[in-house]
């Protein structure tokens, strides 16, 4: 897309990068189902992707909350 700037809000920059919003929704409830420890659990041997991807989402959404 010519001459858009980059997303400020750390949600946005997520949803820009094509995170779903659901998914982002998922990671950040409090309530079941824990998507962080199910990615953990569920996730191939090696590959630390999905607990990093779900802690990024979290990590940005907390500071996004706090701002």
């Amino acid at each position: 897309m010519a001459g858009a700037t980059a997303p400020t809000s750390p949600v946005m920059r997520l949803l820009a990068d094509g995170i779903p919003l659901s998914l982002i929704c998922d990671l950040v409830s409090t309530l079941e189902p824990d998507s962080l420890a199910i990615n953990s659990a569920e996730r191939p041997s090696g590959d630390p992707i999905w607990h990093d991807a779900a802690s990024d989402v979290v990590t940005a959404w907390r500071q996004a909350a706090s701002e």
